[in-house]
């Protein structure tokens, strides 16, 4: 018998799977690797099209960038310690937050919907660049000029 290493809401098409980019597929891949690790759950609450009722901050989902994994059978510190550690460790291809610039692979809230974790990344054709003094990454975006003082081009994948 073949194991799962994760669930899927019933609403939720395992055929959204495939339209994920793949920095997503990584990001969810190793997310599923961590918990894998730990004992701990995973069960796909949201994809791409299982929310057209669902009011979206961005297009994160739509465009194959993101997904909602439930936290239910996680503890308050397990769930801090996978935010910690999904944001160190991939914060190169995490998402530019529009409210404060800062890249988040990981974001932990409830956006009226239940608690939940929300996986994300950029954009594929993406350009990424690095703040020495801050170790932040950015978008090249005039809405954001206080990170993008001193930039490097950073090679990723």
């Amino acid at each position: 018998m073949v194991k799962k290493y994760f669930e899927l809401k019933d609403e939720v098409s395992e055929k959204d799977l495939l339209e994920m980019t793949p920095w997503a597929l990584i990001l969810f891949s190793n997310f599923v690797l961590y918990c894998e690790q730990r004992g701990l759950p995973v069960k796909i609450t949201s994809i791409k099209n299982d929310g057209a009722n669902i009011k979206r901050v961005s297009k994160s989902h739509s465009q194959g960038r993101a997904l909602d994994i439930s936290v239910v059978g996680w503890t308050e510190t397990q769930i801090k310690k996978a935010v910690s550690y999904f944001n160190n460790r991939f914060k190169h291809i995490g998402a530019i937050s529009f409210s404060d610039g800062q890249s988040r692979a990981i974001v932990y809230h409830d956006s009226g919907y239940g608690a939940h974790f929300h996986l994300q990344v950029r954009p594929m054709d993406e350009k990424i660049f690095i703040d020495k003094k801050k170790g932040l990454l950015a978008k090249t975006l005039e809405k954001f000029p206080h990170i993008l003082k001193e930039k490097i081009k950073c090679k990723c994948f």
